[in-house]
């Protein structure tokens, strides 16, 4: 049975169930088709700090990790978003979301995501822009993120001096990590998961090759081992 539509997209009413959207959005086999691509907003020819959307898109962009550019570079923030677009985006928000807060269901995210869409359409019509819906986006994404902070591995996001050589390292939120380690030829990248929320236990696998398994001490400070040495991570006050 066909449970309330998510979203009218078009004035013919694009309709689908909440467990089809579930099921599509979280699914890691969804294809997307719209080819999009990551870029950094300030290089884009179309979306300008005057347009009610560029915060949103910034946001998604360089905190989350989430492009909703085309490969041509451009965001067309007045063009009526697809469905296939909007699944694609919603799987990406889930994606950052669990990353950080391992804990939440799938049910749980797509019921709070039909909620920030009904609301978006009470906002903007029912007809959603992209650019209407990177605010609706942006906005219930932070809202997760917020809702995680009882998720102590959330601290290991910042910026850090690490190990022994006191090389500087910046953990994002949206799981991507960077870093300037001389020893290792100088610009290094990583990806983080929270293995254990509770006990703040974080797995960096980096693009060497190394495996970093770190603990959330306090706010402050980091310890773990890479399965040879340990590893200290100490808070510095400005990143890369």
């Amino acid at each position: 049975m066909l449970i309330r539509p998510l979203l009218q997209l078009t004035s013919t009413i694009v309709l689908f169930s909440i467990s089809t959207f579930a099921a599509q959005a979280i699914n890691p086999n969804f294809k997307n088709t719209t080819q999009l691509t990551p870029q950094g907003v300030v290089a884009q020819v179309d979306v300008r700090p005057t347009d009610y959307w560029f915060s949103a898109v910034q946001s998604l962009t360089e905190r989350y990790g989430i492009s909703m550019f085309y490969s041509d570079g451009t965001f067309r923030g007045t063009r009526q978003i697809s469905q296939n677009e909007l699944l694609s985006y919603v799987q990406q928000g889930f994606q950052v979301i669990q990353r950080i807060n391992p804990s939440i269901s799938q049910p749980a995210y797509a019921a709070s995501m039909r909620g920030v869409l009904d609301a978006c359409k009470s906002r903007y019509g029912n007809a959603l822009t992209r650019g209407a819906f990177a605010v609706c986006f942006n906005d219930a994404l932070s809202g997760q993120v917020s809702q995680s902070s009882s998720n102590t591995c959330n601290t290991a996001v910042g910026y850090w001096w690490w190990d022994a050589r006191r090389f500087p390292v910046s953990i994002y939120d949206n799981g991507r990590i960077l870093a300037d380690d001389p020893a290792s030829g100088g610009r290094i990248s990583a990806n983080w998961t929270c293995v254990d929320p509770s006990a703040g236990l974080v797995k960096i696998v980096w693009s060497t090759g190394i495996t970093d398994l770190m603990k959330v001490v306090d706010q402050n400070r980091m310890r773990g081992d890479n399965g040879v040495n340990g590893v200290n991570a100490v808070r510095r006050d400005v990143g890369l």
